[in-house]
């Protein structure tokens, strides 16, 4: 199905100006979603309430997806430390130690190509914007639609991020992430 927001223009600045103003207008007051095409990939942002989350305020999702190829072969999955994930690792789960004590306390992360994963997360700028967040998964997982699957890397946050300059941020982030593939 197509997107019905395409977001695409000669340079990053104009990219951001575009959202920056339809997030201050009615389009940003709940529910906002956009493709942003630039000259090298597409990247869905999606803001979501919804209202069937479970919670009384349903459940808050920021993210930002983007197909890979369906060869991709590295996985990796960085998840929010807390107390079960350290039980876990007392009997034997993996975890991935990038060399960034503050990172490495508060992220399990696995994968199945070590090496890729640390050389990936290696870059501090990146690390520095996901240490600001809580709740994430970042991923590169199967997406399944129908009978057809497409490998995505994607990035949820569990909170609505609608301020344009950290939404910059961490769409720079996941641009420097995407770059590896």
């Amino acid at each position: 199905m197509p997107h019905s927001n395409i977001i695409n223009a000669k340079s990053e600045d104009e990219i951001w100006k575009m959202i920056s103003d339809q997030l201050k207008s009615d389009l940003g007051k709940k529910d906002y979603s956009a493709l942003i095409e630039d000259e090298q990939y597409s990247i869905l942002l999606d803001i979501d309430i919804n209202p069937d989350g479970g919670s009384d305020d349903g459940e808050l999702l920021t993210s930002l997806t983007a197909k890979l190829s369906d060869e991709q072969q590295v996985r990796f999955s960085i998840t929010h430390q807390g107390f079960k994930s350290e039980v876990r690792k007392l009997f034997g789960m993996q975890d991935i130690e990038i060399g960034s004590k503050e990172f490495d306390n508060k992220f399990i992360i696995k994968g199945n190509t070590t090496e890729k994963v640390k050389e990936i997360f290696s870059n501090e700028e990146l690390r520095f914007a996901l240490l600001k967040l809580d709740n994430i998964i970042f991923e590169i997982r199967d997406h399944k639609i129908g009978a057809h699957k497409e490998v995505v890397l994607a990035l949820d946050i569990s909170e609505v991020v609608n301020d344009p300059l950290q939404l910059r941020s961490l769409y720079k982030s996941f641009k420097l992430v995407l770059s590896h593939f």
